[in-house]
């Protein structure tokens, strides 16, 4: 008998819970003294297994917890504002069905589309360079050269010329020489001091002038009034670097020209710890003929999608 009980303690120390350790005790202490039947174990088995099959579709009615999370019915309330800039990261876009994604056009700046083609964020900080610059419409790179190429992949072709300005900034003169005469691009070189030397070399195949103001390293201030009527007046395309200016030291678009450049890794940035740039335009035919050519090749493969966080620091800045 001590064993019996000894043995009984134990297995019911192993028990979960003291509830079940109750029932299962008064459970064996009853059938010590009142054996069960057969029919009696038959229902208990029933029950048993009833009590299993519920719980098994229980489980299956309701959520996963990690589902539930993901798909989690709350919404914020709506009407939030702050002075900072929210940090809106995403590819994904969700649409209230598709209707709704097949009628929004990526690019429009009415409503979102893919992570890519824009957020909350960056259509902010767009709109602030674009004000910053004095333009109307500004689209973002991930870097001073990437709005570079941009320009000149939307504007020129196979057999175009493109004019550089002999103190051009190093990376976009390398660009010209390797990555556009690849793609059957011709470049020349002109004296940005000397407005007749431009007008000499625009020709019936020249489609686009860069200039400089300042001039990269050297900081030779151009006669940008002279250099942009010579275009003007040959009909020719004239896009400004204005990373130096930064749009505050100088308005581009108050001389004519057709496209502002910048690099806001420099001044707009200040810390050295971003790199971004951004290309604006002041009128809905150029925008429509340069930044929104070239975004097809620029935001779907020939460069990285922008940092939500970078673009929000830009917008502290």
């Amino acid at each position: 008998l001590p064993a019996w009980l000894l043995w009984r303690a134990y297995y019911l120390s192993q028990m979960p819970t003291l509830r079940r350790k109750l029932r299962i005790y008064v459970e064996w202490t009853w059938g010590m003294f009142f054996p069960p039947t057969s029919r009696t174990c038959a229902s208990r088995a029933a029950r048993s297994f009833r009590s299993r099959s519920n719980a098994r579709l229980a489980r299956m009615a309701s959520k996963r917890p990690v589902t539930e999370l993901i798909h989690h019915p709350y919404q914020p309330p709506a009407g939030f504002e702050a002075v900072a800039v929210g940090v809106h990261k995403a590819s994904t876009v969700i649409f209230a069905n598709t209707a709704a994604m097949r009628a929004r056009d990526w690019r429009h700046k009415d409503g979102y589309t893919y992570g890519l083609h824009g957020t909350p964020t960056t259509f902010t900080l767009e709109a602030r360079i674009a004000t910053l610059e004095g333009g109307k419409h500004t689209l973002l790179t991930p870097s001073g050269l990437a709005a570079i190429v941009l320009v000149n992949f939307a504007l020129l072709k196979s057999g175009d010329e493109l004019l550089l300005p002999d103190n051009v900034y190093g990376p976009s003169k390398e660009l010209a020489r390797s990555t556009l005469g690849g793609l059957g691009i011709t470049h020349r070189f002109y004296d940005p001091l000397r407005p007749q030397s431009l007008a000499s070399l625009i020709g019936e195949h020249t489609r686009l002038v860069w200039l400089e103001a300042a001039g990269s390293v050297t900081l030779e201030f151009p006669d940008l009034r002279a250099l942009v009527g010579v275009c003007r007046e040959r009909g020719v395309t004239t896009a400004l670097d204005n990373t130096w200016g930064a749009g505050l030291a100088f308005a581009g678009f108050e001389v004519g020209v057709d496209i502002s450049m910048h690099a806001l890794t420099k001044y707009p940035s200040g810390g050295g710890d971003v790199l971004m740039g951004a290309v604006t335009t002041r009128d809905d035919a150029a925008r429509a003929h340069a930044p929104g050519a070239g975004r097809r090749r620029q935001r779907r493969g020939d460069a990285a999608a922008l940092a939500a966080v970078a673009a929000a620091a830009l917008c502290r800045a």
